[in-house]
């Protein structure tokens, strides 16, 4: 894959959506709970929990954004055959997901 930004932009903005919000970066919700999280582990004084969910956050942020990368965003190699758009239903149920 690779390249898709162009051809689907409705598609990579809510993979970029969802990808921001599961890593926990503020404002979205993911930051809410993980900010929660956080701030039990350091009340609790409990350090090594706390240092896992911070080595987890930065494996997830760094897998989503490769993710990202490499379906969306990287030169694609060879030429794609099969591009179907995307029909009027589809592109309202994503757009309704993601703000959700």
């Amino acid at each position: 894959m690779g390249g898709l930004a162009r051809r689907m932009p409705v598609i990579t903005a809510a993979f970029v959506l969802g990808c921001v919000s599961i890593a926990g970066i503020p404002p979205f919700n993911g930051y809410v709970s993980l900010s929660l999280i956080h701030e039990g582990l350091q009340q609790g004084h409990e350090s090594v929990p706390y240092a896992l969910t911070l080595v987890a956050q930065l494996l997830t942020v760094a897998a989503l954004g490769r993710a990202a990368w490499l379906a969306f965003f990287r030169r694609r190699d060879g030429h794609l055959e099969w591009r179907e758009q995307l029909k009027p239903g589809m592109l309202a149920v994503i757009a309704v997901l993601s703000l959700g």
